[in-house]
Formats: structure tokens, sequence, C-alpha cells
């Protein structure tokens, strides 16, 4: 992926705008994206992904690349990024809406069937409000579906393991910056 095309060009732009919501200023690597999704569990048949903080879809062309483009449920604050994700992705559902509390706009029915939560929320930037609004969210909706959010950072340290969530495993993938992929589960 070239660093200076058009969609990075938005990205950045909307770093801009609010650095401290978007969290970086250029979307993740191939090589994240590529660890993560080898990470990833397998969904059932009726199992659906959410991703929040879904960006420009650095991560959502992973997840819908290993068939589960029918799959996906995208939570994107910005709206520049909201209109690159539903151009993309035409088969994956998008909210344009803040990700704390997002068990309020999305129906009971969708998220009875979330298997796995993909995040790239910027937690140590967004605050402990909505920090814990989202992670609380997070953990209503995997306890119900013994799922896992796999969370990618670019710190060691996570907030999930204060919020009940138990840690299935960390790994690292080396670049500048380091970025870490953290899966944790629900108890």
């Amino acid at each position: 992926m070239a660093i200076f095309n058009k969609e990075n060009i938005k990205f950045a732009k909307s770093w801009i705008k609010n650095p401290k919501r978007m969290g970086t200023f250029l979307p993740l690597s191939s090589k994240v994206g590529k660890k993560m999704i080898h990470s990833m569990p397998k969904v059932s048949d009726n199992g659906l992904i959410l991703e929040i903080g879904s960006g420009s879809g650095a991560l959502t062309e992973f997840i819908s690349s290993s068939n589960n483009a029918d799959k996906i449920i995208c939570v994107e604050i910005d709206e520049e990024l909201c209109k690159i994700l539903q151009k993309k992705f035409p088969k994956a559902i998008i909210h344009n809406k803040s990700a704390s509390k997002f068990n309020e706009y999305i129906p009971n029915d969708i998220l009875n069937n979330v298997e796995v939560i993909i995040s790239s929320i910027p937690f140590m930037s967004v605050g402990k409000t909505i920090t814990k609004e989202i992670i609380t969210s997070c953990v209503d909706v995997l306890k119900s579906n013994n799922g896992v959010i796999i969370h990618v950072a670019y710190t060691p340290f996570v907030p999930f393991a204060s919020y009940g969530m138990k840690k299935v495993f960390c790994k690292s993938v080396w670049g500048i910056p380091m970025t870490y992929i953290h899966c944790y589960k629900a108890i």
C-alpha cells in the first residue's frame, strides 16, 4: 500500500482534525492485518464480526478477504472514513457513530450473533469514560456469546483485565511503531 494514496490522505486529514480520537495518522500496516486475521478465531455460519474504530478499513480488508465479507459490522465515528468504508465494503453494515454504547444502536438480534470484536480504538487517548463505555459494551456482548475481542494497539498495556476479561494472547508485530495484537475473552 502506497503511503501517499487518496485514502491515507483522508485518514491523515481526519487525524489532523482530531488526533486524540484517531490515535494515529496512518492506517495500520498490512503486516498487522495479516497477523491479526491469522490470530482471529473462525466464526460460525451465523456468527458476526463487529469492528469498532474501523478507520478507512485497513483491518476490515483482511476480515473481508477471509470469507467474512457478509459478516462484518463496522463502527466508525468519522464521516469521511465511513464513506470510504461504504465504497470498499458494500456487504458490510456501517454505523457512522461513536463506539461508546454501540449496544444502544445496534439491535440485540444482531449483537446476539457477534462472536468476535475487532478493535483499534486508541484507549490511551479517548479518556476513561469512553474507554469504560466501550469495554463494558464489549464485555456484555462477548459474555453472552462466549466470544473474544482482538485489539490492535501500539502498547503492550491494555485495560481489558480491569473489566473482568481474561487474556488469551498478546502478539507483537515489529515495525515503526511497534504494534501489539491482544486477544481477550469475557469471563
